[in-house]
C-alpha cells in the first residue's frame, strides 16, 4: 500500500491522492488527477506503474 511506504515520493503520491479524493466530483479534480499523472510520468514510470498509477487516481476520482 502506497501510505505504508515511507518513501518522500511515495509521501507525495498519498498525499495528491488524498487531495484527488477530496475534490472528488468537482472539475479542480480532473485537473489535480492530470497534474498527478504528468508529474509521476516526467519523473519516469514504466508503462505497468502508469496503468497501475491511473486505475488508483481514477479510483480516487469517482470514489463514493
Amino acid at each position: 500500500m502506497l501510505h505504508i511506504n515511507q518513501q518522500p515520493r511515495y509521501q507525495m503520491l498519498f498525499h495528491d491522492l488524498q487531495t484527488v479524493y477530496a475534490t472528488r466530483g468537482t472539475p479542480c479534480s480532473h485537473y489535480i488527477a492530470g497534474m498527478l499523472m504528468a508529474t509521476q510520468i516526467a519523473r519516469g514510470i514504466s508503462d505497468i506503474e502508469r496503468i497501475n498509477l491511473n486505475a488508483i487516481v481514477e479510483a480516487a476520482r469517482y470514489a463514493k
